[in-house]
């Protein structure tokens, strides 16, 4: 990256010039911020623009679960951000290198869940089912599947969804006992709940 470039880049994001001659500059700069949504669109489970935003903001948290995360380079007095309204210190611009988070993330970050071949079987069937049907398929009792509808349900009354949450029937009302639901939309929400991922072994790409 050249010295326009990085000007460039410091301009766009409040950070002063005198940062360009930085040695320790890298020559693919993204801020923390910029690196989790990013993060959130490469996972390819989310595409709804308020959705995508709050799993950004939660991969903003990873730093606090790992020892390991990649500090700033270079490590830089940025100037102060402008005050918030919740009274919380505002957060400051910091350049990170792309390549060196993505390296990172491979080994370090929280991973998502693991490849559930159930889960493939029930997204590929076409046909609505009831949830004891689906929870068959996948190896979960009907009780479990009603639980995890409910406390769906109960987060979106709360105002408090996950990106990805519980489906509408495709026939009938929830709790009606002959409800039926698209099994793709029902292995989404299964595929994305929280909890069902693990830190994994090192791999090659994040």
């Amino acid at each position: 990256m050249d010295h326009t470039a990085r000007l460039a880049f410091l301009r766009a994001h409040g950070i002063h010039d005198s940062v360009a001659s930085n040695p320790a500059f890298p020559d693919d700069p993204i801020t923390w911020e910029e690196w989790c949504l990013r993060r959130a669109k490469t996972e390819g489970i989310i595409s709804e623009p308020s959705l995508l935003q709050a799993r950004a903001d939660t991969i903003r948290m990873w730093p606090y679960r790992s020892k390991n995360t990649p500090k700033p380079r270079p490590a830089i007095p940025s100037p102060p951000a402008a005050p918030r309204e919740d009274g919380l210190q505002p957060i400051k611009p910091a350049i990170h290198s792309c390549r060196e988070l993505d390296a990172w993330a491979a080994q370090h970050a929280p991973q998502g869940p693991q490849p559930n071949p159930a889960l493939e079987v029930l997204a590929a069937m076409t046909e609505p089912m009831r949830l004891p049907d689906i929870g068959k398929v996948v190896g979960m009792t009907a009780k479990d599947m009603r639980q995890e509808r409910d406390q769906s349900l109960k987060r979106v009354a709360n105002g408090k969804p996950r990106p990805v949450e519980f489906p509408a029937p495709a026939k009938g009302q929830h709790g009606d006992r002959d409800a039926e639901y698209w099994p793709a939309e029902v292995a989404a929400f299964l595929r994305t709940r929280p909890g069902r991922g693990r830190r994994t072994a090192p791999r090659s790409a994040p």
